[in-house]
């Protein structure tokens, strides 16, 4: 690379020099990236020994029948609300 600062232009690499020590430097790279060795990853994820990773299906259809049966409940949701909304903003740089 200093050779290209040289303040003489017959001192400097010509096009064809670089090349071939681009080319050069390629080739070694790919050398020893080959030769570079990883090391192997470690497990990090450990598991609790008394957990259960098992799938399984959970049944709250019933649990959940009693709940929206009750009178509470039913009080709660005709108290509820929807929210209007009167104007829609278009989000910047959508248009």
């Amino acid at each position: 690379m200093k050779k290209c600062w040289d303040s003489e232009p017959n001192k400097r690499p010509t096009a064809e020099d670089l090349i071939e020590c681009f080319k050069k430097m390629r080739s070694q790279y790919y050398s020893n990236y080959d030769r570079v060795q990883v090391p192997e990853n470690e497990v990090i994820i450990q598991n609790h020994p008394l957990s259960c990773y098992t799938s399984r299906k959970f049944n709250y259809s019933k649990e959940l029948n009693e709940i929206l049966k009750s009178s509470e409940s039913s009080e709660s949701l005709e108290h509820c609300r929807v929210n209007e909304v009167d104007y829609l903003y278009p989000v910047r740089g959508s248009v």
